[in-house]
């Protein structure tokens, strides 16, 4: 009965395995970024900080690419979605997180990043035409029911940093308009391919900001240089290559649900790394988020688009 069940449905078992651990692990890469990109923004501006992070991540995927034996060259059709992506995630979305992180702690940044899933969801409904069932719904409804739980046991108040909330909610947008470019457009890109392209195209841009807002001012050292790195290869690299598996998997939406989990791991890292205590209350809403998560993922199948076949990485 099951089999037949998971037949009807048209993905194994294993794939929600698959799909829900990939889910994680962008989240977890991102939620440990916030307290990486604090180390950082020490000794930098943010968009010196994140052109240094893009050199990283593009030098890292073409070379990867190169390994793979991959296609580096974009068709002309395929520039345009490579670009996009690259001007909402490596330069808009990465830029404004940075700021934003410079303002509010890690933990209220991770919380921020979680109003990811509802600005995707319209943009997938207006754009994409893609639809939910009253299964995604409730998750949805229970992961924004454990992030308001998250936030009453928060030690900062976010409302005396209106400029940093904004930043993140900004943030947000930009990442979820990046998701919505890659469902659309990037299907028949190999993702080393996709990901090295579109962090080289945020450079040139990164970089004239960075000079002429910052003036290109830092301070090396190895605490900023293992933090740039972070931030380049596994934030903005190997997240968004991740990233692209889970668009490719499910809808939008179902990628858009890391930053469920961002509370989650900001305050993992924000206790790992700076020494902060967990209260109750963080803990009930995690296991909430969670609930949420494992809802929509479930209800998935039910409003996923069909794909292209894409050449496995």
């Amino acid at each position: 009965m099951v089999k037949q069940a998971e037949a009807a449905a048209g993905v194994p078992r294993a794939s929600w395995v698959v799909l829900g651990g990939l889910v994680a692990l962008v989240a977890a890469i991102l939620g440990f970024n916030m307290v990486a990109l604090k180390f950082a923004l020490v000794d930098a501006g943010p968009f010196t900080v994140q052109a240094l992070a893009a050199v990283a991540a593009s030098s890292v995927f073409f070379t990867l690419a190169v390994l793979q034996r991959a296609p580096l060259r974009l068709e002309r059709a395929q520039i345009p979605a490579a670009f996009g992506a690259g001007m909402a995630l490596t330069v808009g979305s990465a830029v404004l997180v940075a700021a934003g992180v410079e303002r509010v702690s890690a933990g209220v940044a991770s919380l921020l990043m979680s109003m990811t899933p509802v600005i995707t969801l319209a943009l997938s409904a207006l754009l994409l035409g893609e639809r939910t069932t009253p299964l995604g719904v409730l998750g949805v409804a229970a992961g924004f029911a454990g992030v308001a739980v998250v936030a009453f046991t928060t030690d900062r108040s976010v409302a005396a940093e209106l400029l940093g909330v904004l930043f993140m909610v900004m943030g947000a947008g930009a990442w979820s308009s990046g998701i919505i470019i890659m469902r659309r457009f990037a299907q028949d890109i190999v993702p080393s391919t996709f990901v090295a392209w579109q962090t080289l195209f945020g450079i040139p841009v990164l970089f004239v900001l960075a000079y002429v807002v910052e003036g290109f001012v830092l301070e090396w050292g190895v605490v900023f240089v293992l933090a740039v790195l972070y931030a380049g290869v596994f934030s903005k690299g190997t997240s968004f290559f991740l990233q692209l598996r889970i668009v490719r998997l499910g809808t939008a939406t179902t990628a858009s649900l890391t930053a469920f989990l961002l509370p989650v791991f900001g305050t993992l890292a924000g206790v790992i790394v700076l020494g902060e205590t967990v209260r109750i209350g963080q803990v009930i809403g995690g296991a909430i988020i969670l609930a949420g998560v494992g809802l929509v993922l479930r209800a998935r199948d039910g409003v996923r688009t069909p794909l292209p076949q894409t050449p496995a990485a």
